[in-house]
């Protein structure tokens, strides 16, 4: 093909051109098959923007409107953010911990105001943590960050870390993939939870959900 191009530059004109358009096109169609492939990204934890998991109490369902809109809006599973408001508040949205942590999803209002400056969201005041769609929307930013930080390609490894970083924080999680640092026994026990209600979302019972009905499982 080469010696194609070094004899199409000796000619002129007309015969000149042709031949140069038929090189580009043999060079086109002779790339290595290697170019042709697509890069390997990571597949991106699976996404659903409805609340379909069956055996949610109503307590909880009752808020799949705010929900679904955080789902959308930071590109979180809705069954996911459903589990995370049953095990932190059972679906209170004025529960508030000993700790001080505020509504459905159970946020300090240190950590809203920082999530609220990395927003830029001025407007932002902690009594606003009481508000449904508000604290929904702050925890879902917040767990899509986790989720980012802790991707592992897998989704219920991920889940599992994202769950342990959102109740003990994400230091803690990075110094246990470090150094083999143990988690809190409560975090151990909030990470087992989340992610056994993630894996049972689709199924028509969840016994994680019932044991911890029973006291077989402590939560936040």
């Amino acid at each position: 093909m080469f010696e194609v191009l070094r004899g199409a530059l000796r000619w002129r004109g007309a015969a000149r051109a042709v031949l140069l358009a038929v090189a580009a096109v043999c060079l086109v169609g002779c790339q290595p098959r290697w170019r042709d492939q697509p890069r390997q990204r990571p597949a991106p934890l699976l996404v659903q923007y409805r609340v379909s998991t069956a055996w949610l109490p109503q307590a909880v369902r009752r808020f799949a409107p705010q929900i679904e809109a955080a789902s959308r809006q930071h590109r979180v599973d809705a069954n996911l953010l459903a589990i995370m408001v049953m095990v932190e508040s059972d679906g209170d949205p004025h529960a508030k911990s000993p700790a001080g942590a505020i509504g459905l999803m159970q946020l300090m209002a240190s950590t809203a105001r920082d999530i609220a400056k990395r927003r830029k969201l001025a407007l932002h005041r902690d009594e606003l943590l009481y508000h449904p769609g508000y604290n929904i929307d702050f925890g879902a930013w917040y767990l899509a960050q986790q989720i980012r930080k802790f991707w592992t390609g897998d989704g219920a490894s991920t889940v599992a870390l994202a769950a342990a970083a959102y109740n003990g924080g994400p230091g803690r999680v990075r110094r246990h993939l470090r150094d083999g640092s143990p988690l809190p026994s409560e975090t151990q026990n909030y990470q087992q939870l989340v992610v056994g209600m993630w894996r049972e979302r689709f199924m028509p019972s969840s016994p994680s959900f019932t044991n911890a009905r029973a006291g077989g499982a402590s939560k936040k």
